[in-house]
């Protein structure tokens, strides 16, 4: 499990107790946004005591503000090493 910091059409920014090495693919799954797919780590950079790790999509997976129906960004959402 992992904070979702922000997000945009094209990649997602992550706060982790687990570092992940740039250029591996992860499996997201964000269940109330209806966001699953391959994403590719793009930066893991140490921040006190969590690990702030940029994500991009991959393979056409995008997200559209549109799909949020009004709902905040979850607090917790999944990032798993493929």
């Amino acid at each position: 499990m992992c904070n979702a910091l922000d997000i945009s059409e094209s990649g997602l920014r992550i706060n982790s107790s687990e570092a992940l090495p740039v250029g591996q693919y992860v499996h997201i799954q964000i269940d109330t946004l209806g966001l699953r797919g391959p994403a590719s780590v793009r930066s893991c950079t140490r921040n006190s005591v969590k690990n702030e790790i940029g994500l991009e999509f991959s393979n056409g997976l995008k997200w559209k503000k549109a799909d949020l129906s009004a709902q905040p960004l979850p607090a917790e959402s999944s990032a798993m090493p493929n």
